[in-house]
This record gives structure tokens, sequence and C-alpha cells, in this order.
């Protein structure tokens, strides 16, 4: 009998990874969400228009369908090409441009667009003490995981030829080995934190606010034999690639250490 498991083939983020590194993000560089509230929220705002009867499903709602805007404003990859959202991906792409984010990590514009669709249109400025950094993937109900779908090629059961126990048993079998296919594969894409993750989600999170390798390592107190600083480098390659995250060549290029309103960690 033949079967398949039907999953991506393409290496899929550690979203659990990706979990970590946004709850640590607000304590690691506060000042990314007050640029976000500052300058993108008001043009976001806009973009809102009090809803009025019928349900229409091409459009998104906020505020307990009180509010109504373009299903665009859902994805980075959908607004950005959309007409309607021009002044919009004008200002999400100067604040990025402002912070050092290199716009081809459209999953965490996904993050900057989920985390303020949850204040309502109705407030002028949201309350940054309110303001936590959610997974954009979440608007899919499948978080961007495969479905359990196994597929059989011989699942018929002809009572001449096979008693109902042996049929059952058989089928019984193929679902066993392909959860355990499933269960690893899922199991990838959504590990548990072990070891020095939060560590290296913290260096990462350094790096993609703009710290040197040495401002790292200073920042944190690292002390590993040999370069501390070439072992911090390697660490956050390792972690920016289990969460899909692009950091530019020109990031972290100075090594001393930045103002106040770049990096919270840096504050001596």
């Amino acid at each position: 009998m033949s079967t398949e498991l039907t999953v991506t083939s393409n290496r899929a983020p550690n979203h659990a990874a990706r979990y970590l590194f946004l709850s640590l993000l607000d304590q690691e560089w506060p000042e990314l969400k007050l640029g976000l509230i500052q300058y993108v929220w008001p043009t976001y705002r806009k973009l809102w228009r009090p809803a009025s009867p019928p349900y229409d499903p091409e459009t998104t709602y906020s505020d307990d369908r009180r509010f109504i805007a373009t299903r665009a404003l859902e994805h980075w990859d959908w607004f950005h090409r959309s007409p309607d959202c021009e002044l919009l991906k004008d200002a999400m792409t100067a604040w990025a441009a402002g912070t050092g984010i290199d716009v081809i990590n459209s999953w965490f514009l996904d993050c900057a667009l989920a985390s303020l669709s949850h204040f309502s249109p109705a407030i002028e400025t949201p309350d940054s003490k309110k303001f936590d950094w959610v997974p954009g993937y979440l608007i899919d109900d499948t978080f961007g995981l495969p479905l359990f779908e196994p597929r059989f090629e011989n699942a018929l059961w002809v009572p001449s030829d096979e008693s109902w126990e042996l049929f059952a048993q058989r089928i019984s079998n193929e679902v066993n080995r392909l959860l355990t296919i499933y269960r690893k594969e899922v199991q990838s894409r959504w590990l548990a934190h072990k070891g020095n993750h939060t560590n290296y989600a913290k260096w990462t999170i350094a790096r993609f606010s703009g710290l040197s390798w040495n401002a790292i390592v200073e920042r944190f107190a690292i002390i590993y034999q040999g370069s501390p600083q070439f072992k911090v480098s390697e660490k956050v390659a390792e972690f920016s690639r289990e969460i899909g995250l692009t950091l530019g060549e020109t990031l972290g290029t100075k090594d001393k250490k930045p103002s106040r309103n770049r990096h919270k960690a840096a504050i001596g």
C-alpha cells in the first residue's frame, strides 16, 4: 500500500523561537514599538472607517465590527501592493528604514500590523504599556503549520480478499506511521525553548537593533574561549535562521554603543 503525507518541503520557521523572540522584544528594544505607534499608527488608523451592514467577507473588521478596512491590512505582502494603502506602505517603510529593519522580513512586518490591529481605531494614540508584539501568522488558523492529511492509495476493503480485522490493522499501522512523521514535522517547527535559547534570542534582538558584536559582548558580559564576538555571531546566525530573520550586513558596523533612543540595553 502506498501512502503519502502532504507537508511543505521548504524549511519552515521555528514558531516557538519566534514567540520567544517577540516576547523579549519589548524588554530588549522598547523604542521599536514607540516608533511604530508614533509614526505608523496615525496612517494605519485613517484606513479604518465605521462599519455598516451587511457583513462583507472581503474586508477586515476591528473593535467588535465597529470599524472596517480593506483586508490588505492583514499582511504586508497584500497591502504593500494595494493602491489603497500607499500612505501606510510609505509610513511602514520609513519606520523600518529608520530602525534598520530590512523589509525582506515580511513576517516581522506582519507582526507589526497584527500588533497594531489589537487597538481600536477609535483610539487616537494607543497606550504603549498595553502594546504586545504578536505573531502575524496567528491570522492564519493553521499557525503556518501543516495539517495532518494522510492520503491512502489502497484504502479499499474487499471482503473476499481480506478480513475486516486485517484491513483495519493495516490502515491503523499506516496511520500510526504517518502520525509519527507528522509529529516530528510539527515539532521541528514548534520546538520548546532549550538551553541558552533565551540568551540567543536576546543577542539576536541586540544585533537586530544595530549593536555591534563588541557592544553585544560587553552588554551581556559574554565570556567564551577564543573570540566571544565570533561565537556570538555564530549563535545569532543560527537563531536568525531558526526564526527566518534576515539581518542586514551593515548592522552593527560600529563598535561604539548606540544612543539611548536606539537600544535600551546599551544604556550603561
